[in-house]
């Protein structure tokens, strides 16, 4: 699948980043869900994760070859989500946590979920701010 996924092209990547804004809104706004429809749409929602490759496709095509650090930001993208994710999702849930309880709330994974979506959607507005390559560079070498 790896493979397949470079040739579907920037409007594959939005329509699957809408399907997992989706999910992850649906997790959030429904805690009462059965486990088996939640670990259903978690799985679904991990098929659209190889689409990160696609980033750096689209950045080579997109900028002259003299701009070769650009291709560092991808991966600098990469590292600053988990980077703020982390801590701000585990502060949200010790803030919703009940005394004596060993886990989390419903209250405080609902929110980490919207947290979540939140963020899915502001990188569907950047996606949407791009333009389509066709597979074809930008700018000649």
């Amino acid at each position: 699948m790896a493979l397949v996924q470079p040739c579907l092209g920037l409007r594959q990547t939005l329509r699957g980043r809408l399907q997992g804004a989706a999910w992850s809104a649906g997790l959030g706004l429904f805690p009462g869900m059965s486990a088996t429809l939640a670990i259903l749409l978690l799985l679904l929602g991990a098929l659209g994760s190889g689409v990160m490759g696609l980033g750096f496709v689209y950045v080579k095509e997109s900028v002259p070859r003299s701009l070769a650090a650009a291709v560092g930001f991808v991966n600098l993208g990469v590292m600053v989500g988990p980077l703020i994710q982390q801590p701000l999702l585990g502060a949200v849930l010790d803030h919703y946590s009940i005394a004596g309880f060993q886990g989390y709330s419903k209250a405080g994974m609902t929110t980490c979920m919207l947290i979540l979506a939140v963020w899915v959607a502001s990188a569907i507005a950047a996606l949407a701010a791009t333009r389509e390559t066709h597979a074809q560079a930008r700018y000649a070498d």
